[in-house]
Parts: structure tokens; sequence; C-alpha cells
């Protein structure tokens, strides 16, 4: 499908990924289905159409779960009987800046600011880890 060639319209795909879908789905391909979870500390609707039309057009059927605005420590971290239900094959954590809880101040010591660098990772290792084991 053309819209969905490199080099990407992004507005254009975001704006008929409707049409875009209707029309992959159409054309009858034995889609490959695949479950992915979108756990975000943002908002991931967009995000996950357009991973839909982009594998629609791949061959691959995804069906969804996304976290709730900004829960994906909490859906991956603690008890989550509907994630787990869905029983995930992908899991896509989809954070930005607004989701590191600690930053380093200007007056921090080099030390201060690796301990605060290092206490962020060990929470974003923890979840990834957690994920990985359930």
């Amino acid at each position: 499908m053309k819209e969905l060639e490199y080099p990407f319209d992004g507005a254009l795909i975001i704006k008929k990924k409707k049409s875009l879908k209707r029309r992959l789905l159409e054309e009858g391909k034995n889609f490959t289905p695949l479950r992915i979870a979108i756990l975000g500390g943002q908002t991931t609707n967009d995000i996950k159409n357009v991973l839909e039309v982009f594998l629609l057009n791949y061959g691959i059927k995804g069906d969804f779960y996304e976290s709730e605005y900004n829960m994906f420590y909490e859906d991956g971290m603690f008890e989550n009987p509907e994630l787990k239900n869905f029983a995930p094959e992908i899991i896509y954590l989809c954070t930005c800046i607004r989701n590191i809880p600690l930053f380093p101040a200007i007056s921090d010591s080099s030390e201060e600011a690796a301990s605060k660098l290092s206490e962020v990772y060990r929470r974003f290792e923890g979840l990834w880890e957690h994920l990985s084991e359930t």
C-alpha cells in the first residue's frame, strides 16, 4: 500500500487510519494473529492505531491491550488479571521523559547524579524483569 511505504506521511496515516485498515482487511489476506500489550506512560491510542495498520500491511492482525494513561508501571508490576488473561506475545513499554521520576539537580555531585540514575534504572529494570517472568 503506497501510503505505508517510506517516506511516510504520519499525519496522513493518522487521518486515514480507518480507511487504510478497512482496505487492508478487505484484501482477504490470511492474517497471522498477534497479541500485543501496550503499557504506556502517555496516550497510546494513535500509536496503537498506526501500529495496527502497519501490521495489517504485513499480514499480521494485532489484538491489543492498552494500559490506562500513565499506568504502565502499575499494570506491569502488580497483579493485573486482565493483562494476565490477555497473555500478550509482545509487550511494548511506551514511556516518555515525564515517566522519569528523579532527575539530578545542577548542584548534585557526580556521585549523587549517578545514584539517581541508578535508582531510576533499577525501577525500570525491575519492571522489565517482572514482565519477563510473568
